[in-house]
């Protein structure tokens, strides 16, 4: 792997990681604020309408504090699941590729020219990892459909970085 395609896993890693952070830290403190803004609210409302039901102090509202914190525990455990599910399919790769220092090149057929407006060309690969690529104006020329090329990507993480 070159320099350039190192330096740009480890840019992707940390503006991924920094989205990843933020995502589930803000998702965090939304599945504690929110239930517990609502629970409270619907306590004082309660209170409020309903005094003469809290008169005196009974194990009903014992249950109802309990059941809180299992939920948010409950709740606050799937979203960590959610989190090391979406950090083993995304940033886990990008340390793995950063760590090996490889890349793969896959030999694939073309099996499609486009061009959008004459200022953008695409090849459409006969290929599992990249489905099409953006290539030059001269190599839209040069190759023709069902000419053999070879893309360069990360391993894991299957970022795509070249053609030739």
């Amino acid at each position: 792997m070159s320099r350039e395609e190192l330096q740009f896993l480890i840019k992707k890693y940390r503006s991924d990681r920094s989205s990843f952070v933020k995502t589930f830290r803000g998702l965090a403190l939304f599945f504690l604020l929110v239930p517990g803004a609502g629970g409270l609210f619907m306590e004082f409302y309660h209170r409020l309408n309903f005094p003469e039901r809290y008169q005196k102090e009974d194990l009903e509202d014992a249950y109802f504090y309990l059941t809180y914190v299992l939920a948010t525990i409950v709740v606050l455990l799937l979203l960590g699941i959610c989190a090391v599910w979406v950090y083993r399919r995304g940033l886990h790769q990008l340390i793995k590729d950063i760590k090996s220092g490889y890349k793969t090149i896959e030999q694939t057929n073309i099996t499609r020219k486009t061009n959008f407006k004459g200022q953008s060309f695409y090849f459409y690969l006969q290929s599992g990892t990249k489905l099409s690529i953006e290539v030059s104006a001269a190599d839209y020329q040069r190759y023709q459909e069902g000419d053999e090329i070879n893309i360069e990507y990360a391993t894991h993480s299957r970022l795509y970085f070249d053609y030739f």
